[in-house]
């Protein structure tokens, strides 16, 4: 009779793919979302290299090696996020989409910056007004009213 066991199976290539798949399970729901924050982060590096030749400003790996870590730390807040999410009970996380919250404030802050680099690269009024309505939204969406700080 030939019987499956388990000891025979667990060698290190069948344990690699058991945690990438466990990876891959865990991200795929923030998947597109992770995608978009390094999208933005991407943009705005580029964008900001193009504002900084219109102004003759110098390159530095400071900047550069900025973008890279900022692009990092935001991948992890929206794992955190979702991890975070997923400790909360059943009834809370219906209501409550952490990650998804944490990501569109991400990419609209990063939007914002990338539409301000465009405008200082090409000075075209569109650009300004495209700045000033983003920046208008952002404030309303992330203000705190008189109300809300009393509760706290």
């Amino acid at each position: 009779m030939n019987t499956w066991r388990l000891v025979e199976h667990m060698h290190s290539k069948n344990i690699l793919y058991a945690l990438w798949s466990a990876g891959f399970a865990f991200l795929a729901p923030i998947g597109w979302w992770l995608a978009a924050s390094a999208f933005f982060v991407v943009a705005d590096f580029v964008t900001g290299l193009w504002a900084a030749r219109v102004k003759r400003e110098m390159w530095t790996s400071n900047k550069m090696r900025h973008s890279v870590s900022k692009c990092g730390a935001y991948l992890f807040v929206i794992i955190c996020a979702r991890v975070f999410e997923l400790t909360l009970p059943a009834f809370v996380t219906n209501y409550a989409e952490i990650s998804r919250i944490v990501t569109a404030c991400i990419t609209g802050v990063e939007f914002y910056s990338v539409l301000e680099n465009l405008y200082k690269c090409t000075g075209n009024r569109t650009f300004y007004l495209l700045t000033q309505f983003t920046q208008k939204k952002l404030k309303e969406v992330t203000e705190i009213d008189d109300e809300t700080k009393q509760m706290a």
